[in-house]
């Protein structure tokens, strides 16, 4: 049996299904959680560090290829994920606690 690695081992099974499946558009934005998508020998024509946030790593992902989707990128390799607790009191002086998630790594376009 091969090892699992990158965000498979990170993430249980339903939410790494959740990431991977195809986005409603016609237009697919690959995500890798490597510094490379296996399988494509492109040209890169450029790229960017970016990042987005969400309530569910779902949410945060799928920002994140909306976000590549709306900037005419291909592709987002070296996909990271990590939590968030923003921590603060309401008037009242509750403490109210809240937890969300960033996806960060970096877009790619490919040329044509």
């Amino acid at each position: 049996m091969r090892p699992v690695s990158g965000l498979k081992a990170l993430l249980p099974r339903y939410a790494y299904r959740a990431i991977m499946h195809r986005m409603p558009r016609s237009r697919k934005i690959r995500t890798s959680t490597t510094e490379t998508i296996p399988g494509l020998d492109y040209e890169v024509a450029k790229r960017m560090l970016t990042w987005q946030s969400g309530e569910s790593v779902k949410e945060a992902v799928e920002a994140l290829k909306d976000w590549a989707d709306e900037n005419k990128y291909d592709a987002i390799v070296g996909i990271r994920l990590e939590s968030v607790v923003d921590v603060g009191a309401n008037g009242a002086g509750i403490v109210e606690s809240n937890v969300y998630w960033v996806a960060y790594g970096t877009a790619v376009a490919f040329t044509s």
